[in-house]
């Protein structure tokens, strides 16, 4: 199950997107690649905003920390998230140092 797309990682800078296909009455998901993939290269793929996993593509920009926030701010109560902001930007920092 799965094909090719079996061999696609994420990433949130990726090279390519998800577009609807139909084909008669047959509606497929492909990949679309969208910029120049270099030879060797991984094709990756931008899930989208509502990831239910952590990211770990370390690329400038990375969406996980955004969206854990998000998620954050949904469940708790306001008095909580400007101690969770601040542990998320001081692991950010961490993050990107290693980088």
């Amino acid at each position: 199950m799965g094909g090719l797309m079996t061999f696609v990682n994420y990433s949130c800078k990726s090279k390519d997107e998800f577009v609807e296909v139909v084909n008669g009455q047959r509606t497929m998901v492909v990949v679309m690649i969208t910029k120049k993939i270099p030879r060797g290269r991984e094709v990756t793929a931008d899930y989208g905003v509502d990831l239910w996993f952590v990211c770990r593509c370390q690329l400038d920009g990375c969406r996980t920390v955004t969206v854990k926030i998000n998620k954050i701010r949904k469940k708790s109560t306001a008095r909580w998230i400007p101690h969770w902001l601040e542990v998320a930007a001081r692991n950010l920092k961490l993050v990107m140092r290693k980088a």
